[in-house]
């Protein structure tokens, strides 16, 4: 038997799967970053001497932490999204399926 679906549900269900595959992506894009460690005082890639080098080195260190804690609260958001977009198309498939049960 084949199901007919209006237009509109068809239209949602490609925007609502758009949708994820676009915050999918981002997500995939965003985890790929990476990370970076902090070594501790007198590891590898601690500073021996005080020089204009070695402070740019920690000025980089300090905007790529940020960055990595900008991308990390990024991603926490799309995941949060991405689960709200999920469970939308989750009661809309149930809406559609008791809909097509009366028609």
């Amino acid at each position: 038997m084949l199901t007919v679906f209006p237009p509109s549900v068809l239209w949602v269900l490609r925007v609502l799967q758009s949708e994820y595959r676009r915050l999918k992506w981002k997500h995939e894009e965003a985890a790929s970053v990476p990370m970076l460690t902090e070594a501790g005082e007198g590891g590898p890639g601690s500073p021996t001497e005080g020089g204009p080098q070695d402070e740019e080195l920690l000025a980089e260190a300090r905007v790529l932490r940020q960055h990595k804690t900008r991308l990390e609260t990024r991603m926490q958001i799309l995941e949060d999204h991405n689960k709200q977009l999920e469970s939308q198309l989750r009661r809309l498939r149930e809406l559609l399926l008791q809909a097509l049960v009366y028609v």
